[in-house]
């Protein structure tokens, strides 16, 4: 699978080594052109479901006495640009300086993505001020660098060829979807659902080729759709830096995989297992809390030695799912 090729091998733009400020983390920018080319196909969601739960890991951390409107007054601000655009169409066109807006406060939302992704960073979010309070919106724009957005200016403009086929007809987008079994890894949400094309955006340097990690990614927000209810029938991948975007059925995408059982049998498999395994996470953590009540402060029962734990099972379902949930929650 990894070594697919279709012929498009085509080298990353060059952004002008005119802009001005600091590079932020490659990831910051990654997210943020994610989030841009989700509102060329619809303005549903101006700010991602993953956004708005990065602001709540804001609000914990923050003191009193900073913005406390600020995820309002930043949906508001991406809705107001939008309204100067035209709507999802065949391009993602804006003015000049509306979209220059539109990707700082993009640039902004992938501010809070990366919160609840990754908790730990709230001692190095732009977000807060030195008090540790909550700046607003205006403020938060006014960091983002012309570095941030010259990078994200290019490969929207490259968009409007790169992505023109999926754009020239399509009738359903879904940005940000997520599944029937995303609970049971811990959170997993694709980039866009179009019609039935699932597409995940890379924003890498480097070369067009699909990874192992992007391959397991793929597969299992697929099996993960455990009813069929957002109807995937196609998989592909657009490289934002490159201009190129590859698609697969699933059926050919699995075959190459060589999976051998059907997609819904996959899925099905996959549901029993990391049902399975939840369930002995839970008891687990059962097992470990203490009891709380009247005679609590008794001393324990003396308890026989532990029985020798089971060796785990082992098999290349189990070897897959580790694999799978490892790149789904990247």
């Amino acid at each position: 699978m990894t070594a697919l090729k279709d012929g498009a091998h085509r080298g990353p733009l060059t952004t002008a080594r005119s802009h001005e400020g600091r590079r932020p983390a490659w990831s910051l920018i990654g997210t943020s052109i994610d989030f841009r080319l989700r509102l060329a196909f619809s303005h549903a969601d101006p700010v991602p479901e993953c956004a708005r739960r990065g602001y709540a890991v804001l609000k914990r951390a923050a003191r009193p006495g900073g913005s406390d409107t600020f995820l309002a007054d930043l949906t508001a601000a991406i809705t107001d640009v939008l309204a100067e655009g035209p709507s999802p169409s065949t391009d993602v066109a804006l003015s000049e300086s509306a979209e220059i807006e539109l990707i700082r406060l993009c640039f902004v939302a992938a501010q809070l993505d990366l919160l609840y992704r990754n908790q730990m960073l709230i001692e190095k979010t732009e977000l807060l001020d030195d008090q540790r309070r909550i700046i607003t919106p205006s403020q938060a724009v006014e960091q983002v660098s012309w570095f941030v957005v010259d990078q994200i200016r290019d490969q929207v403009q490259l968009s409007n060829t790169g992505l023109a086929p999926v754009r020239s007809q399509f009738t359903r987008a879904l940005p940000g979807p997520t599944f029937a079994g995303s609970d049971l890894i811990g959170g997993a949400d694709a980039d866009l659902l179009v019609d039935d094309l699932l597409l995940d955006f890379k924003a890498s340097h480097k070369a067009t080729t699909i990874v192992k990690q992007e391959v397991y990614q793929l597969a299992g927000y697929v099996l993960l759709d455990f009813p069929d209810e957002l109807q995937i029938r196609r998989v592909g991948v657009y490289w934002t830096r490159h201009g190129v975007l590859r698609t697969l059925s699933t059926n050919t995408f699995f075959e190459l995989l060589g999976a051998q059982k059907p997609i819904d049998q996959l899925r099905s498999d996959l549901r029993s297992e990391l049902t399975e395994a939840r369930a002995a996470r839970q008891n687990a953590i059962r097992e470990r809390t203490p009891a709380v009540g009247p005679m609590s402060d008794r001393a324990p029962d003396p308890q026989p030695p532990p029985a020798p734990a089971a060796p785990p099972r082992t098999g290349r379902i189990r070897s897959a799912i580790r694999t799978l949930r490892s790149s789904l929650n990247r």
